[in-house]
């Protein structure tokens, strides 16, 4: 697959908030919008009230300046729930750290936190 972004094509909002790109993939030209916003992801599992604590809060909190999105672990395709797994045992390995993989697990713009606690974002 060919894959190649032309500059000219590159447009701001005025607000800021999107940028369009007009890509061309195999000679074909597509046009995709990149959000200018921080991505949350949380994943939570059932009869987790901690996970969700942090859907609502995360949501109502930072919905204006963040996309913010909720999945139950269970609920992602096998290859993704692999992926993940696998990421977040390097990660603790690479730390150095026992770490506790618990709920709900916290994507902040490539960070990962694992547990809610409402005081650590209203520092």
């Amino acid at each position: 697959m060919k894959l190649s972004f032309e500059g000219k094509g590159l447009k701001r909002s005025k607000a800021g908030a999107e940028v369009k790109v007009n890509i061309k993939i195999n000679h074909k030209e597509e046009t995709v919008m990149v959000m200018d916003k921080h991505s949350i992801l949380i994943l939570g599992k059932d009869g987790c009230k901690a996970c969700e604590e942090a859907k609502d809060y995360l949501y109502q909190r930072f919905s204006d300046e963040a996309i913010v999105v909720y999945s139950k672990f269970k609920d992602l395709p096998v290859e993704t729930r692999r992926s993940v797994t696998k990421q977040l045992k390097e990660t603790a390995k690479e730390s150095n750290k026992n770490v506790d993989i618990t709920y709900p697990i916290i994507f902040i713009d490539g960070y990962v936190m694992f547990g809610f606690s409402r005081k650590f974002f209203e520092q």
